[in-house]
């Protein structure tokens, strides 16, 4: 008898699984033999793989029941396990899961958001405890038939897991039929999302020509860890062990998964190689998606005008692309164009056409907009309401994707809340340090120096520029500087708030972010500074004897001819020499220095 299309998926994913490498397997048709010839064929190679096997199904009648399909999972082996072992699951963070399954709290309508999270948290931690030995069994197989036939809170359950077994012994199975919404779009694209594909075409065979390659697997799973804790380390090795320095693009099977590689790497602030591999990509030819990864690690780069070319060339080809609008937005908020910024914004329904990840993120955006505009209780409620939705899939989502707080906290801080202000970015500060996203450190210790007063407020916008400047180019950087000069000369501190000043307007000048080069540039007038000092690189960074001796060495005088002219020694002029080579950031050779200064490079 033939094997049923996509069971070859399903082994593999078994036994890397049982390796200790979980993940998840998504089958997608119409025909329902297919599906349930594959789904029984799964459960018998899980069993005799010695695997746990749980199952359910989803179905229409019961989809209005919370939880309705976790508790089909879990319950019969839950009253099968002795006192003991239950009591150890109520004693834990499973608690709440627990006391679901027994009966002894309610799982059903009018339970709040934070309960939810707390039975959906529980649920995880007995499967995960299941495959760990905490609990009896080994590894474990969750296997769920017509989940677009599921409950929300069971697929927000399901989302939730699959995002976080890469390291564990689990598996979760799950068919539904194609483009059908469920009862929580966002959560059943979010568990399609971290899954692997099979797709059943209407003969029975898979339709997936080829099926995902190793390199696409791997970068789902970064993908996955990304969403999910968002560590550093770990994510930066699956993005790199699935890209493979370009090999992933080579290969049909792989290729197509180079946007889950780019996410991975910019929720974890590894902005400069997600732009290496959007920008790979793109020179490849293969097939688009990421475009939205690459204008926002650009624009967390401080990288403005590249940021607002990428997601304008997005929207160009897609005009409803909502994700490519809110760039846009972001960008031109950057250039202090609020008009444009408000125009720019899509419009947000609570709808199921934007993405679990992407609405958080949008209504992020959206509350910036409304701080720039002073309305200030609008912008905490869009905050607010972006962390509520980046809790909603994922549990407690990396601020390196949404840092919803520390914009609630500045809503926060205008409407004169400050302790409260202070609470939300030191928890988002803690998160961000223990996650490894530089740019929201800088951020969450910006906002916390406008909470401060004082010596105390200077301190930390100078650790927020210390660690600013040990790391590669950041806006938030950028901001630290032009904060702390800022601060420096409102403490009388002019002449010290000058270099600040004149690094942050450098580099906003440089990357097009407008209006944090219009205020650097006026903090600096108020310092008393000169104009023709204020940039640090180009042509006008050059002093006048920088620009003679500049001007000599492009005419071809040798630099002891130079000397002689100018009735200086030879080293006097190589020092000079270099600041220019600096400035115009050009190797040592006099033939870029003609270059640089011709009119045309001007």
């Amino acid at each position: 008898m033939e094997e049923p299309a996509g069971l070859g998926t399903v082994r593999r994913r078994l036994a890397e699984a049982a390796a200790g490498a979980g993940g998840a397997v998504y089958v997608e048709g119409e025909p329902e033999a297919d599906k349930a010839q594959l789904v029984t064929a799964a459960a018998e190679a899980a069993r005799a793989a010695g695997v746990l096997v749980l199952r359910a199904r989803g179905r229409a009648l019961e989809r209005e029941f919370p939880f309705g399909v976790a508790i089909q999972l879990f319950e019969e082996t839950w009253f099968a396990s002795e006192p003991r072992e239950r009591e150890g699951v109520l004693d834990s963070p499973g608690r709440p899961a627990g006391e679901m399954l027994s009966g002894a709290s309610p799982g059903g309508q009018g339970v709040t958001v934070e309960h939810t999270y707390a039975i959906v948290h529980g649920l995880f931690w007995l499967a995960r405890g299941m495959a760990s030995g905490r609990v009896p069994a080994g590894a474990l197989a969750l296997i769920v038939d017509d989940v677009d036939w599921a409950d929300g809170p069971s697929l927000r359950f399901l989302a939730y897991l699959a995002s976080r077994i890469g390291k564990l012994r689990i598996t979760v199975i799950v068919t539904a039929r194609p483009d059908q919404p469920g009862s929580d779009p966002p959560a059943l694209r979010a568990l399609r999302a971290c899954s692997e594909l099979v797709v059943l075409s209407a003969v029975g065979s898979s339709a997936n020509a080829p099926e995902p390659g190793p390199r696409a697997v791997s970068a789902r799973a970064a993908l996955g860890k990304g969403l999910a804790d968002g560590h550093r380390e770990s994510v930066v090795d699956l993005a790199e062990l699935a890209w493979g320095e370009g090999a992933l693009l080579d290969s049909d099977a792989d290729a197509d998964a180079w946007p889950a590689v780019a996410a991975s790497l910019l929720f974890v602030d590894e902005l400069e190689r997600a732009v290496e591999v959007a920008e790979a990509a793109n020179r490849s030819g293969r097939p688009a998606g990421g475009h939205n990864y690459h204008g926002w690690s650009l624009y967390h780069q401080g990288q403005i005008a590249a940021a607002l070319a990428v997601a304008q060339t997005a929207r160009a080809a897609d005009r409803d692309d909502r994700v490519a609008r809110g760039v846009i937005t972001a960008c031109r908020l950057a250039q202090g164009r609020l008009d444009d910024a408000a125009a720019a914004l899509p419009i947000l329904t609570d709808d199921e056409e934007i993405d679990s990840v992407d609405l958080p993120l949008l209504l992020d955006v959206r509350a910036q907009l409304r701080l720039a505009q002073l309305h200030f209780a609008d912008a905490l409620a869009d905050a607010l309401e972006a962390g509520r939705r980046s809790r909603g899939s994922w549990g407690v989502m990396s601020p390196g994707i949404v840092a919803w707080r520390s914009t609630a906290a500045l809503a926060r801080l205008a409407l004169g809340e400050v302790g409260r202000a202070r609470a939300l970015a030191e928890e988002e500060l803690e998160l961000a340090r223990t996650r490894g996203v530089t740019r929201v450190v800088i951020r969450d210790m910006r906002v916390l120096a406008l909470a401060a007063k004082g010596t105390r407020s200077l301190d930390l916008l100078t650790e927020a520029v210390r660690v600013g400047r040990a790391a590669p180019p950041r806006l938030e950087y950028i901001n630290a500087l032009v904060d702390l000069g800022a601060a420096m000369r409102r403490a009388n501190q002019r002449t010290a708030a000058r270099h600040p000043l004149r690094t942050g307007l450098e580099l906003a000048e440089r990357g097009g972010a407008e209006a944090l080069g219009r205020r650097a540039r006026d903090e600096l007038g108020a310092t008393g500074a000169r104009s023709r000092n204020v940039m640090l690189s180009g042509i006008n960074a050059l002093t006048p004897s920088e620009r003679r001796v500049a001007d000599l060495a492009a005419g071809g005088l040798t630099t002891r001819q130079i000397a002689q002219a100018l009735f200086v020694s030879s080293k006097t002029v190589e020092f000079h020499l270099r600041h220019v080579y600096r400035k115009l950031d050009i190797p040592s050779s006099r033939a870029d220095l003609v270059r640089a200064l011709s009119p045309a490079s001007g």
